[in-house]
């Protein structure tokens, strides 16, 4: 029961090693890349916040002049 559980044990560690060093070398690129995708994105809000507030002030000018 003994070795069985040490070769369970053994197994389980390799796959956790295994995993780690695949997690350690690929997060700090995942982190990198989230500014190539965020930055279009909160940019593309931030123009259509801009857009949709113009049109409703040119709207509120007409309405007002009447």
């Amino acid at each position: 029961r003994l070795s069985r559980a040490e070769c369970v044990t053994n197994s389980l560690r390799e796959m956790y090693e295994t995993m780690n060093v695949q997690l350690t070398s690929e997060l700090p690129k995942i982190i990198d890349s989230r500014v190539a995708y965020l930055d279009p994105s909160f940019d593309a809000v931030i123009k259509s916040q801009l857009s949709f507030s113009q049109d409703t002030h040119n709207t509120m000018e007409r309405l007002r002049q009447f």
